[in-house]
């Protein structure tokens, strides 16, 4: 719930990621998809991609090297592209590949790092599940089974 909350007050106090309609509405699906960018890395990798605060032009703590902004632009653009091929159907061979490979190789490249951060500190893990002061993050869980990071 720690997580919910700051992520969505991010964007809701913040206003500055969000997009208005010349009616004054605003579009909530990018507001849900760095929301679920910035969720989903938190669980899954033990740090945020801090999507939503890139995009609103606040300022990221130094300790995270990671660009929330580069990150969700290139998922997004990969996606895109991914979905282009799929309306291809049969012809899918069409399309080049070149600039899908170019997105995919810069999200591998982010996760790679948030991957070799966490085998990297698997000692702090340890000691951190003794003392039960660590909060879940399923990369931690299959860093305590293995250490190929593949």
């Amino acid at each position: 719930m720690e997580t919910f909350a700051r992520f969505s007050a991010t964007t809701v106090l913040q206003r500055g990621g969000l997009e208005f309609t010349s009616s004054g509405k605003t579009h909530l699906q990018p507001v849900f998809l760095y929301f679920t960018f910035d969720t989903s890395t938190e669980f899954l990798y033990g740090q945020s991609v801090h999507s939503q605060a890139a995009i609103a032009g606040l300022d990221i703590p130094a300790k995270f090297s990671i660009d929330g902004a580069a990150f969700s632009h290139h998922f997004g653009a990969a996606k895109h592209l991914v979905d282009k091929r799929g309306a291809l159907a049969k012809f899918y061979w069409l399309m080049a590949m070149k600039e899908m490979k170019k997105h995919c190789a810069e999200v591998h490249q982010i996760i790679d790092k948030m991957i070799n951060d966490i085998m990297g500190n698997k000692k702090n893990l340890l000691s951190m599940k003794d003392k039960g002061s660590r909060k879940l993050v399923r990369l931690d869980e299959l860093a305590e089974e293995t250490q190929n990071p593949l």
